[in-house]
């Protein structure tokens, strides 16, 4: 992923994302897909049941979940734009915080909530 805003502090912030995500990949720990970057097969997709509509970890949960179903494969060649307002507008520390706190609770929380922010 590339920041579509640009500058130096987004372009930091996702190398060190996709780093994460790439030693996830490499020692096959954790599938951190970053949602916005993630192709499945469709017949193996709906095989597993789909995205589960949660406000965060999604994309961690169907990843886990697809596992079982065949070969994840990471493709650092494939690029896709990701928009960095959520971090500019929230904070870089504080929009992890709570995406980890969601996580942690299963992907839904009382007291945060990651994708139902109002932007200006």
């Amino acid at each position: 992923m590339y920041p579509i805003e640009g500058g130096c502090k987004n372009t930091l912030s996702l190398f060190l994302a996709n780093s994460f995500a790439r030693v996830g990949y490499v020692t096959r720990t954790i599938y951190f897909t970053l949602g916005c970057n993630t192709a499945f097969v469709r017949d193996v997709v709906i095989k597993a049941g789909l995205y589960q509509t949660v406000d965060a970890g999604d994309d961690l949960e169907i990843a886990r979940r697809m596992r079982h179903y065949g070969k994840i494969r990471f493709d650092n060649h494939l690029k896709v734009g990701f928009s960095m307002r959520r971090y500019q507008q929230f904070g870089t520390l504080k929009s992890i915080y709570e995406w980890l706190y969601i996580v942690a609770k299963g992907g839904v929380s009382d007291k945060h909530s990651y994708t139902k922010k109002q932007y200006k």
